[in-house]
């Protein structure tokens, strides 16, 4: 992997929080802030926190957005990739 592009605004995610935690684990992997939400001053606070850079989402190719905006769009069901069929374990299911 050469670089993580994250949205400031996932449900469920605290963003600062995520950043914080994906710099301890991938320390030298860029990761560039998108986001169509936050205005300059807060992007600057975020690369000041540890992000990259911020392209702001006006800014990406329109075949970008769209292409998001699909998958987006998706249900959850629908974004998951399709399950690998596999042979059942002889031994039974993985006990933990």
């Amino acid at each position: 992997m050469d670089l993580v592009l994250s949205d400031y605004a996932v449900p469920g995610m605290y963003f600062t929080d995520t950043l914080r935690r994906f710099l301890r684990h991938y320390p030298n992997l860029p990761l560039i802030l998108v986001s169509g939400t936050i205005g300059e001053v807060k992007a600057s606070v975020m690369v000041e926190v540890g992000a990259w850079d911020y392209v702001p989402k006006s800014r990406l190719p329109a075949r970008a957005r769209c292409q998001a905006g699909d998958r987006a769009s998706r249900s959850p069901a629908a974004r998951r990739p399709a399950a690998r069929e596999t042979a059942p374990n002889p031994a039974g299911p993985r006990s933990r």
